[in-house]
Formats: structure tokens, sequence, C-alpha cells
């Protein structure tokens, strides 16, 4: 399934939803208003008879942490970089890497940005267009408008042991002069 037809099966969820929510609204107390809505996407995922990887893909796009959730669990990955829902880089061993992963639209990423500042206790606004926080053992920073086109986020994998100096020598970040 090309990233097209993906995108559109991503939509086709929302707007399924979109239904169920405005057929629920008209109705007074419909259970539809009471159920979860985790449970409400994935019973509608499973009616759309998506494949499996594509299933999959849209679900971790709205629980999940989207195309970065492979990245998040590899210790071996040191930085995440985002540029916008398109472009998705990685650092490990010091190189930083092109991936294929993308969100699988703006919606979608806008809505992982939502998820981070929230958990981070912070929002990018107009006149604080930077932002940081701890969020999963990386430090998180955020870069909006109108410093940047669009939402622009690094996510740096925090050290679980402190610096020595030895450590530092062995980086090249300090000598023993």
């Amino acid at each position: 399934m090309t990233s097209t037809e993906i995108q559109k099966a991503y939509w086709s969820v929302l707007e399924s939803l979109k239904t169920d929510y405005e057929k629920s609204f008209n109705h007074s107390l419909n259970t539809q208003l009471l159920e979860n809505k985790k449970d409400r996407i994935e019973r509608v995922l499973e009616n759309l008879n998506f494949p499996k990887n594509i299933y999959e893909q849209i679900k971790h796009e709205f629980f999940c942490y989207g195309p970065l959730a492979d990245f998040l669990n590899d210790s071996s990955v040191t930085e995440i970089i985002i540029n916008n829902s398109g472009a998705v880089y990685i650092e490990k061993n010091g190189e930083i890497h092109n991936t294929d992963r993308q969100f699988i639209s703006a919606h979608s990423y806008h809505n992982f940005v939502d998820t981070l500042s929230n958990d981070i206790n912070t929002a990018i606004t107009f006149d604080m267009p930077f932002v940081n926080g701890i969020w999963h053992g990386f430090r998180a920073h955020l870069v909006g408008q109108p410093v940047s086109d669009g939402i622009q986020i690094t996510l740096r994998r925090l050290r679980s042991e402190s610096w020595t100096f030895a450590d530092l020598c062995e980086a090249q970040w300090a000598t023993e002069e």
C-alpha cells in the first residue's frame, strides 16, 4: 500500500469517527457517547478491514507515537529529529541518518505534538516559539513559528549515568590539560 493509500485509510478512520459522533450527538444519550475513544477507534479500524500492517500503522498513529515507536525503544538511537510530519532523522553512533519514516499526515503529526506538549506541560505559541522539557527519557526541544516554518522537534536521549571527566576526555570534549 502506498503512502497515499495509507493517508486515505487514516482519513477514512477520522471520517467514520466523525460520522459516529454526529449520529451519537443527534440521539439523546446514545451509548456511543459513553464508549471509550480507544475502543471506538479500534472498532472503526476493524470494520474498515485494512491489511494487518496498515491496521497496525494507523493504530500507532492514534495510540502510540506514530513512526517513532521503534526509535524510542532502541537504546542505540541517541537523537530523533522531526522536521514537520514528513521527515524523521535519527542519530546512531554519532551519525545522522535519514529514515523512511514519516507521520501519516500533518493532522497526525499535530496530534503527536499536542501529546508531547501536554506530557511536558508546555505549549508552543507565537510569543514562545521555543519550548523544552523531559519526556520518556529524552530531552525534548520544540521550535515553532515564527522561528520555523512548522514545528520542528529534537528528542535527545538522556544518559543513564552522570558524565565523568574520563567520559568527557574520551568524547574529546575535554583534555587532561
